[in-house]
């Protein structure tokens, strides 16, 4: 099975105020946060947060929608699901480091941004393998069901955001291939190659 790649329309005008206003706030709690941490958490690199706007803005009206849940993975300080969220959908963030997920909550909290966070990995249990296999793969899978603590799957979500760490863009594909369900879409952050927004087939 592969996936089907959308074309969405150019955004015809940038993010309401509103979105400006939470955007330029993130980017200044997550540079405290780095300066903070002092190298703690790990190779922690910001998405493009506008493409994502974009992207979900785009996705939010559409018919074919699975559903209106939406699960970051590696959801850092979790800005894309709050976009999400600020778009309607209902939002989840899975993040490893424990440390960012008490972060993110407390920074969404003062946004008045409902945002349901999880510690731990994304990669469900049974598709470890497929990490562990692939060659050059930068993924921490070695952390909490996630899924447990959101209680729900994989296949209960209508959206996926992801940004890989180069090179595990197609890691990161054939893990939504394999757990998301059919119709649900995958918005994928490829650094200098920009955002995409790919479909599983019914």
């Amino acid at each position: 099975m592969s996936l089907e790649t959308l074309e969405l329309p150019e955004p015809s005008r940038a993010p309401p105020r509103r979105v400006a206003e939470y955007l330029k706030a993130a980017d200044a709690c997550i540079e405290q946060f780095v300066r903070r941490a002092r190298g703690s958490i790990p190779s922690f690199v910001p998405s493009d947060y506008v493409a994502a706007y974009h992207a979900l803005a785009a996705l939010a009206p559409r018919d074919d929608l699975h559903n209106h849940a939406l699960c970051e993975w590696g959801s850092g300080f979790g800005v894309v699901a709050g976009l999400a969220a600020m778009l309607g959908f209902d939002a989840y963030g899975i993040e490893i480091e424990s440390d960012l997920v008490d972060a993110a909550e407390e920074w969404l909290s003062e946004q008045g941004v409902s945002v349901q966070l999880a510690q731990g990995s994304f990669v469900p249990h049974e598709l470890v393998e497929l990490t562990d296999a692939a060659e050059g793969a930068w993924l921490n899978d070695a952390g909490d069901d996630a899924y447990s603590e959101l209680e729900a799957d994989p296949d209960d979500f209508g959206v996926i955001y992801a940004y890989p760490w180069p090179g595990n863009e197609e890691l990161y594909e054939l893990l939504f291939e394999r757990s998301a369900a059919p119709g649900a879409f995958l918005v994928m952050h490829r650094g200098l190659d920009g955002t995409t927004v790919q479909r599983k087939p019914t």
